[in-house]
């Protein structure tokens, strides 16, 4: 019967078109072109910056700039000394003793009454803080010290003994904090003196004594 016979003509005679070679197509984008940059990684605890491209003049800048640091944190002027450190960090990113300088200072700038602030971590009642968990702790108090320690072998302790001084510190501060935070609170008991018959309450440490 006409008109139901099979078509030999290729689409094109149609007037169709290809859909992969017409200009409204977008090809898929490969696997290297869609994946999105990673997000850059802190360069210290508690003080994520921005890098500048390193060259010799750039060194010699942060070596200066962090002389001046040191000079800072021998006199205890602590916030000229996270300043200049963390100048100094900008212009030289593999620098070992900027990031030890910056994040000592951070420590013992940090509010003396408060774990948290020792920690270089939010305050529990910190609105945008999220709650966090022992692991996390730890992990944090790990590289807190990693921190503190990364760059300061023996041979630079010796050389720079102001730095390594200062960062002991901060790693006695820090630790103590984590371990407030993360020893539990021995309980109490009460016990009633026979000698003047009242009630005294006392640490379960104390209890056998």
């Amino acid at each position: 019967m006409e008109g139901h016979g099979r078509c030999d003509r290729a689409p094109a005679q149609h007037g169709r078109r290809d859909p992969l070679s017409s200009p409204h197509h977008r090809r898929p984008l490969s696997i290297k072109e869609s994946r999105l940059p990673s997000p850059p990684s802190p360069q210290m605890v508690g003080e994520p910056i921005a890098t500048v491209p390193t060259g010799p003049e750039s060194v010699a800048e942060a070596d200066r700039l962090l002389a001046l640091a040191e000079s800072e944190l021998s006199a205890g002027r602590l916030r000229a000394t996270r300043r200049h450190a963390l100048h100094a960090a900008r212009l030289y990113p593999t620098s070992p003793r900027a990031p030890v300088v910056a994040t000592t200072a951070n420590v013992l700038l940090a509010d003396a009454s408060s774990h948290h602030a020792a920690l270089l971590l939010p305050e529990p009642d910190d609105p945008d803080a999220s709650p966090l968990f022992a692991s996390e702790l730890r992990r944090h108090f790990k590289s807190l010290v990693k921190s503190l320690r990364v760059g300061l072998n023996a041979a630079t302790a010796a050389a720079y003994p102001s730095v390594a001084a200062a960062a002991e510190e901060a790693l006695g501060h820090a630790t103590e904090a984590y371990e407030a935070l993360t020893t539990p609170t021995p309980g109490t008991f009460w016990t009633a003196c026979a000698g003047c018959r009242l009630l005294h309450e006392f640490e379960r440490k104390y209890v056998g004594y």
